[in-house]
């Protein structure tokens, strides 16, 4: 090990720029303060092998994240970084700018996972009284395979497909039972359902009574 040569390889440049990338501001936040361990106190560097790190970290910035997220105060802070004197500082500018431009990638890609989850329930809500709705009409609708809509309900959501669609109907049923005088058969094929009979067992999987139980309920209010 060369202790008076900087700590920076390709790949860990090649992971900073994709952890910015990916807003993952935790390993990033890891990965910078190993950089700074390996080099300012693991390493005997001089001022120039020190610049040397610094200039490398800044034409990171400069070639690969730069114009990830186009941003005044980014450029502020790039503006900053040129004008700083001691490594350190230049060393915590130039980190300082990554962590910021991660941060505008993570809040970014929360932003559009929470508008997506409010496109795809307003999907179901126009779509769960078609019997033949499936998650293949949510695949097709946002063109992602099944798998990966799958997968979004698991990990966004805590709920499978399924699960969020017979709560959807049998709330829809609920309402029908609460506010009209239908007969269950057709509150059962306004939301969705091919039969009584499935409607049924849907109703008590969710509400614990059957449909008409739950309607005497109200009938006798």
């Amino acid at each position: 090990l060369q202790t008076d040569i900087y700590y920076y390889p390709v790949e860990v440049e090649l992971k900073l720029i994709q952890l910015v990338k990916d807003g993952d501001i935790h390993l990033l936040e890891d990965l910078l303060q190993e950089i700074y361990e390996e080099n300012f106190k693991n390493r005997n560097l001089s001022q120039a092998m020190k610049k040397q790190l610094v200039f490398a970290m800044r034409g990171t910035i400069i070639r690969g994240l730069r114009n990830i997220v186009p941003n005044d105060n980014i450029n502020k802070m790039i503006h900053e970084l040129a004008t700083a004197v001691s490594m350190e500082d230049i060393f915590y500018y130039a980190s300082e700018i990554s962590l910021e431009i991660c941060r505008i990638v993570a809040a970014k890609r929360d932003e559009d996972g929470e508008m997506l989850k409010r496109d795809i329930f307003k999907y179901i809500e126009k779509s769960y009284s078609d019997s033949s709705f499936c998650i293949h009409n949510i695949a097709d609708r946002f063109n992602c395979s099944e798998n990966a809509i799958y997968q979004y309900f698991r990990e966004n959501i805590g709920t499978p497909f399924s699960t969020v669609l017979e709560n959807k109907r049998i709330e829809k049923a609920c309402e029908l039972m609460r506010d009209t005088d239908m007969q269950i058969k057709d509150v059962a094929l306004s939301v969705g359902y091919n039969n009584d009979i499935t409607f049924r067992r849907a109703f008590k999987r969710v509400m614990g009574v059957l449909p008409l139980e739950y309607k005497k309920t109200f009938e006798t209010m």
